[in-house]
């Protein structure tokens, strides 16, 4: 059984997007189906099956990027910390709303039985988060992959995320350039939010980006509106 979802009718000379899924999700999640349909023709989406392990789900992600070589990493949540700390490459990297400190973000789940929110391709449906999970995500240092990273890295951030707070803003805030954080006040997290229409206020995800699509990948102003403010400010114009 493949280890990752794949739309059979994609081009295989498009570009490669990779996405990774969040937490309880998996690669039958509804966000890679919105990214499928609105990158159609444009780029050919794969998403890895994922665990909370994040030595076991490294291992997968780092596999298929040196297989496949995606022009572009999306993950959002504890996809956006397995983003992070993924060997991407040549790659650029969105995260949504991401973990930084998964041992602590995740700690409220401990010991506890969980359902994952869509069909896996494992068969598995219910899983129990042990504190040797948690254990394992200490020698990880997403800051410092944030560092390292942040020429290729793109930052999409809700400032009303009820899990995250204002943690995720706050780090990426110090560490990203103005032009690479879009922050909305509308929520990002959930099945029913369509990713694949916040995407589209990031720079490489503009519409004059569709037979280029790293010619887009600079500063870009004409970002698509994400609130009723009709506008996407950096984390450093947040005041309230």
């Amino acid at each position: 059984m493949s280890n990752h979802n794949e739309n059979i009718n994609q081009n295989d000379s498009l570009p490669v997007m990779m996405y990774l899924h969040g937490f309880m999700s998996g690669a039958n999640g509804a966000k890679q189906r919105q990214l499928q349909k609105r990158f159609k023709g444009r780029y050919r989406v794969i998403a890895p099956e994922l665990y909370a392990d994040p030595v076991r789900s490294l291992t997968i992600i780092n596999e298929l990027v040196k297989k496949e070589k995606p022009e572009i990493i999306v993950g959002t949540s504890l996809g956006g910390f397995m983003a992070l700390e993924s060997e991407s490459g040549d790659a650029e990297v969105l995260v949504v709303n991401p973990c930084m400190f998964p041992q602590w973000e995740l700690a409220q789940w401990l010991n506890q039985e969980l359902t994952y929110f869509c069909k896996r391709l494992d068969g598995v449906q219910n899983y129990w988060l042990t504190q040797s999970v948690l254990d394992s995500y200490k020698p990880y240092v997403a800051i410092a992959s944030v560092r390292m990273k942040r020429d290729r890295l793109w930052a999409l951030c809700s400032s009303k995320d009820e899990i995250l707070g204002l943690n995720h803003l706050n780090i990426l805030g110090d560490l990203l350039p103005a032009e690479r954080l879009v922050v909305t006040d509308i929520s990002v997290r959930g099945p029913d939010c369509n990713i694949s229409t916040n995407c589209s206020s990031v720079p490489w995800s503009c519409a004059n980006a569709c037979a280029h699509p790293r010619s887009c990948l600079k500063p870009c102003r004409n970002l698509r509106t994400l609130s009723g403010s009709e506008k996407c400010v950096p984390i450093r114009g947040i005041t309230d």
